[in-house]
């Protein structure tokens, strides 16, 4: 479990917090909810040391309401 809180995006994520990736997989339906580019989700993930090629190693990636972002790998809890 890996979190890094962005100040920048607590102005942009608002609600509950917000599933972006999942499987592998992002969901862009959901980062154009939150007004989020690609880009700017894969600057959030590069902080934390995980690059475009890391995705499929992700089990699930929420945007939570504080501005953070969590990730959990895809082998935790299997």
């Amino acid at each position: 479990y890996l979190e890094i809180k962005i100040p920048t995006m607590e102005r942009i994520v608002s609600g509950s917090k917000t599933l972006v990736i999942r499987d592998g997989k992002i969901l862009k339906r959901e980062l154009h909810k939150e007004q989020v580019t690609e880009d700017e989700l894969m600057e959030l993930l590069r902080n934390l040391s995980i690059e475009k090629d890391d995705l499929p190693k992700i089990r699930k990636a929420y945007l939570e309401t504080s501005g953070s972002i969590s990730v959990f790998p895809a082998d935790l809890g299997r």
